[in-house]
Parts: structure tokens; sequence; C-alpha cells
């Protein structure tokens, strides 16, 4: 399922009009590598070279492209 994940969220991306980085496809290999949301502070550990600002850009390019969904939280 991951190299599923990839291909389709690389496609998507693409579709969208959006630039594939190695930014966006660590944050993609993090997220194809779960079965269920992730928090900003998850994503970043499991990826220790990306850095904050650029996790939240690549998650709105991803976003925009349909390939993840925000979820909100209680708190």
């Amino acid at each position: 399922m991951p190299n599923e994940f990839r291909d389709a969220a690389l496609t998507r991306l693409r579709a969208a009009g959006q630039r594939v980085t190695k930014g966006r496809e660590s944050l993609i290999a993090v997220l194809a590598a779960t079965d269920h949301p992730l928090t900003l502070p998850e994503i970043l550990a499991a990826s220790p070279g990306l850095a904050q600002s650029s996790a939240y850009r690549n998650l709105t390019a991803l976003e925009q492209a349909e390939v993840v969904r925000r979820v909100n939280g209680a708190d």
C-alpha cells in the first residue's frame, strides 16, 4: 500500500500543478507508513530533517492536491 499511496500522491501533486520536492516526498513517505492520522509533532519526529515551517507548507500543498485531509482535534 505505501507504494500505491506514494504513486497516487505524486500523480495528484503533478495534476494540481505542484512540484514534487524532497520535502514533499519525505512527508508522503511518513504518511504512507501509517494507518492513522498524525499530528504535526508525530510527523516531525518521524522525519527529523523536515523543518516545521516546511512541513506546514508541504501539508498545505498536499491538502490542495487532495492527497491528505485536515482533521481538526478537540484541542
